[in-house]
C-alpha cells in the first residue's frame, strides 16, 4: 500500500463521489475486480480487456494491457516528468544504491508533476457528458 496523487482529470469526472458511494459498502475501491488465480487483479483485468478489444474489433498487433502503462509513460516524457519520477508515479523502486537511501519523493512533489500530464488530443470534456 502507498499514497498516489490523483490527476485533476480523475476529480473532474468524479471519482471522489464514486469513491463516497462505494466507500458505504465496501472496502475495496474496485471491488467488482475479482483477484486472479496468481494473487494479481491486474490479470484479470487483462483478460477482460482482450475480450473487450476482441468485441470492439480493435485487434492490433502489440496492444495489450499493459500498453496502458506504456501510454503513460510516453505521456511523462512527451510532458518532461523526470525518469526517477514517473519510476515513483508508477511504484518502480529505484535502482542501486539511490533505492537504499531515503524515503522518495514527497506525494505533493509527485502531485505536483502529475498534474502536469496532459493527453494531448483527448477531450475529456466528452466524457462528463
Amino acid at each position: 500500500k502507498r499514497l498516489i496523487p490523483v490527476h485533476t482529470n480523475l476529480l473532474e469526472l468524479g471519482l471522489l463521489k464514486y469513491i463516497e458511494v462505494i466507500r458505504e459498502k465496501n472496502k475495496r475501491l474496485f471491488p467488482e475486480i475479482k483477484m486472479g488465480h496468481d494473487g494479481y487483479y491486474s490479470s484479470v483485468l487483462s483478460k477482460e480487456y482482450k475480450k473487450f478489444r476482441v468485441q470492439a474489433d480493435l485487434k492490433r498487433e502489440g496492444i495489450t494491457f499493459h500498453s496502458f502503462r506504456h501510454n503513460f509513460e510516453d505521456a511523462c516524457r512527451e510532458n518532461d516528468i523526470p525518469f526517477s519520477v514517473m519510476n515513483a508515479l508508477q511504484g518502480h523502486a529505484e535502482q542501486g544504491m539511490a533505492g537504499r537511501y531515503g524515503d522518495g519523493y514527497s506525494l505533493e512533489k509527485l502531485n505536483e508533476h502529475l498534474q502536469r500530464i496532459d493527453y494531448k488530443g483527448l477531450k475529456i470534456d466528452t466524457l462528463l457528458n
